[in-house]
């Protein structure tokens, strides 16, 4: 099927507002919304919660009572009653996310004696569910999640430009943002950079021509700080990231040439800048070699003794205060160990479900022929990187890379979920009988 992939340029369809009446070709699978006014204002009000996080410090507004969490609140408040009066169907994101603030907060409250909705840690679960549904709302139009991806591309430039600083001990620098924040943790800054840059390089593909050297650069600037921040991790997410790209680029159709030419301009790139990342490999290499106490005791998470962690948790777990170390000796550095820790089995099994009801869907969607294959191979690599962050962070979700990959992955997925299947199976033979025009159900709307 000669199919267009949804998220990149298309010089064809620039008008999302026409989104539904291309050819069925363009959008196979109905997934795509057409750009309103209500959509701009929950993406501008996201903007805004975007730039108070990263700036909270740098320009005091910390020191407005709520500033932060009230405006991520009432914007995903907004967004979410947007979306009742529009009669759409909620995404299974925003179930989980749901789910996961009333388990927290029932933690808190049987677990550990406190208030529900201001208990310990409690706040960021609310945070997860307004901040999750936004960005999901906002990339269901390819328009709107392109410049999202581009606002926060650039806002993790400026705020290293503004606000970044090498810290640590010795002789081993890391990036950070000494702002607050966002891409305050350098762990954190790398998966945020890391993630943005393969995003954009998979944009680039498709992209109109004059458009590529712009993302070309601001992936290489993320990538120059993602390998200052010296995360072993978010080093590899990149190189991982890019070698999925270099696969779409040698067997997707459609995107060899413009490809090969990003391989040769990264190559000629690459060698002139090396000089300046030259000490941070230097120095990365010596976190690989060196630091081997610590990366043993990271790995050990994933043995008998956290198992025995985890059964000592208790349904309810012993609250974020008392569940910062396990029996390895350090922190979990892992969504679902900590979050089942700190607030039990009843919050963090629904987060592993959903992450696996996820996978479930995307090797759905790569067996089938609906999508061209480097759309596939994207939707692959943003769940890959997801969920190396859930393995190797504590509260992964809150992010603005897993946020804005989960919204990505859930919304070319969601014709996967087995409802949605059979839906359209039930539709197709129905058409076949001549008892209802095909054309009712063009662009079939399966968010189950």
């Amino acid at each position: 099927m000669n199919t267009q992939p949804l998220y990149f340029d298309d010089p064809g369809y620039r008008d999302a507002s026409l989104v539904h009446a291309v050819d069925s070709h363009a959008d196979p699978l109905g997934i795509e919304r057409p750009g309103s006014t209500v959509r701009l204002l929950i993406e501008f009000l996201y903007y805004i919660c975007l730039f108070i996080s990263a700036f909270l410090y740098k320009f005091g507004l910390n020191q407005i009572p709520l500033l932060g969490g009230g405006t991520v609140t009432i914007s995903g408040l907004i967004c979410i009653a947007v979306i009742a009066l529009s009669n759409e169907k909620f995404p299974l994101t925003f179930w989980v996310s749901c789910l996961v603030w009333l388990a927290a907060n029932a933690s808190q409250v049987f677990g550990n004696g406190e208030m529900p909705i201001v208990a310990t840690g409690v706040n960021l679960m609310l945070f997860f569910v307004c901040q999750q549904i936004m960005v999901y709302y906002i990339c269901q139009n390819r328009a709107a999640r392109k410049r999202l991806l581009l606002f926060m591309a650039a806002l993790a430039i400026l705020l290293i430009g503004v606000a970044g600083e090498e810290v640590g001990s010795r002789n081993v620098k890391r990036l950070v943002s000494e702002a607050g924040g966002l891409l305050a943790n350098a762990n954190g800054a790398a998966y945020v950079c890391s993630f943005l840059s393969v995003a954009l390089l998979f944009w680039s593909l498709r992209a109109v021509k004059i458009g590529r050297p712009f993302l070309w650069a601001m992936a290489a600037v993320l990538a120059i700080i993602t390998i200052r921040t010296l995360s072993r991790t978010g080093v590899l997410l990149l190189v991982l990231g890019c070698g999925m790209l270099i696969l779409s680029i040698l067997s997707a159709r459609g995107t060899r040439i413009g490809g090969l030419v990003l391989l040769f301009v990264g190559v000629v790139v690459a060698s002139q800048l090396a000089y300046t990342v030259a000490d941070s490999f230097d120095l990365l290499s010596a976190r690989f070699g060196g630091e081997r106490k610590n990366t043993e005791s990271r790995t050990a998470l994933y043995d008998l003794r956290t198992v025995s962690d985890l059964i000592g948790a208790t349904p309810f777990g012993h609250g974020p205060n008392d569940a910062i170390m396990t029996s390895t000796g350090i922190t979990a550095h892992n969504t679902f160990v900590y979050t089942f820790m700190a607030y039990g089995a009843v919050t963090a099994l629904p987060i592993f479900i959903w992450q696996i009801l996820l996978g479930i869907r995307v090797a759905r969607m790569v067996r089938a022929p609906d999508l061209p294959l480097d759309t596939r191979l994207m939707v692959v690599t943003f769940y890959g990187m997801v969920f190396a962050e859930f393995l190797t962070n504590n509260l992964a979700f809150l992010e603005i890379s897993a946020l804005y990959g989960t919204a990505i992955v859930e919304i070319y997925t969601s014709p996967y979920s087995r409802a949605a299947i059979a839906r359209r199976e039930w539709e197709a033979s129905v058409s076949q009988h001549d008892l209802i025009p095909a054309s009712v159900y063009a662009g079939p709307q399966a968010y189950a």
